[in-house]
């Protein structure tokens, strides 16, 4: 599996509510992450991903662009929760021994009336 296919892989598993098998697979066990709503060890993301998907399972994920180099890789997507509010989020993803051993996960609500014409995702 290619980093940018892993990458893909985890943010669909946890989404979708398979924390736990999502981390087995893909997370380093020298994980650490900058979510700066919990703290950086893998144990507290994974939770926090787990109570996220209890809370609130309603959400779909739709991934726009997927880049890659080096030991590195990006995810821009469009969150969708409840049906109601999007979010547009980039990930950023280091790799070693093709695991995700580093994670970056930058998301910021879309506004309703923005007065950028291009909107905050891409083209089809």
């Amino acid at each position: 599996m290619t980093s940018k296919e892993t990458a893909v892989a985890f943010l669909r598993e946890t989404i979708a509510g398979n924390t736990d098998a999502a981390f087995e697979a893909f997370i380093h066990r020298d994980f650490k992450h900058h979510n700066p709503f919990y703290k950086s060890s893998a144990h507290d993301l994974r939770s926090g991903m787990a109570d996220s998907f209890q809370n609130i399972p309603d959400k779909q994920l739709e991934i726009g662009s997927v880049t890659a180099e080096n030991d590195m890789a990006t995810v821009h997507a469009r969150l969708v929760i409840n049906g109601e509010i999007t979010l547009s989020a980039v990930y950023i993803f280091r790799f070693k021994d093709a695991k995700i051993i580093e994670l970056w996960d930058i998301v910021q609500q879309v506004p309703e009336d923005s007065v950028n014409e291009l909107g905050m995702f891409w083209r089809k």
